[in-house]
């Protein structure tokens, strides 16, 4: 609950907000994104828009066209595969490096975080759910303690976002959708075990099956599913 009461710059507010807008498809793929329309939907400035705006086409939601403006990144077959190749080179030995260097508050926080999403998990708040998985990652990249890494990382996890919402929008069988999200917060409960316990390998195993489930439901999404995705966990992995 503090990440959500601390008080934040107007260009992390504008960014927060304007993300928010893009994975809820409120702002949908493919369509030009109006700053002056988000300066008076947010109630924001010129100036921190625009760096929120030059941060999301960073990271990759939005596409910068010169003399046009900016955006929203579409989102194809073929880049729903090099996605998941990359989070998963990127992923396994991240978790390693946390599992060495992750400090005891940050496995607080993520025990938290994790009782937060199963809370938005049960009322069905998808967004919510979509928002807060992130904010479980996105301490486990900070702990990876290589900042390279950890902006590479934070990248990806933008598009994972947005796709994990784009998810929710088929229709599951409840049964179904109780099942995912139940696994999703066993793979949470595990990653956070093996950092007390400072297990790398076991930390590996358990986000190579996190990224799995995850690419389970994107093909339920997509159908057909993503193709040749097993050969991802075949590939060679970078050293840690």
């Amino acid at each position: 609950m503090i990440d959500q009461e601390r008080k934040i710059p107007l260009n992390e507010k504008a960014y927060d907000e304007i993300r928010k807008l893009i994975i809820s498809l409120k702002l949908k793929p493919g369509t030009q994104v109006n700053k002056d329309d988000l300066e008076r939907e947010l109630s924001i400035g010129r100036t921190p828009v625009r760096e929120a705006l030059l941060r999301l086409s960073t990271e990759g939601l939005l596409t910068s066209v010169q003399g046009r403006g900016f955006f929203v990144r579409q989102v194809s077959l073929e880049e729903v595969k090099a996605l998941f190749e990359a989070v998963m080179i990127l992923e396994r030995p991240g978790v390693a490096l946390a599992a060495r260097r992750i400090q005891p508050q940050e496995i607080i926080r993520l025990s938290g975080i994790n009782a937060e999403l199963e809370t938005a998990m049960a009322r069905r708040e998808f967004l919510q759910v979509t928002l807060v998985n992130s904010r479980f990652h996105r301490i486990i990249h900070k702990a990876v303690g290589n900042e390279f890494l950890t902006s590479s990382m934070r990248n990806l996890d933008s598009q994972y976002q947005r796709l994990a919402y784009l998810c929710f929008s088929k229709e599951m069988h409840a049964n179904d959708l109780k099942q995912h999200f139940a696994k999703v917060i066993a793979d949470h409960t595990e990653l956070i075990e093996c950092f007390e316990r400072r297990d790398e390998g076991a930390a590996i195993e358990a986000i190579t099956r996190h990224v799995h489930l995850f690419s389970s439901r994107v093909s339920h999404y997509l159908y057909p599913p993503v193709p040749n995705f097993e050969e991802v966990h075949e590939s060679p992995v970078m050293g840690v």
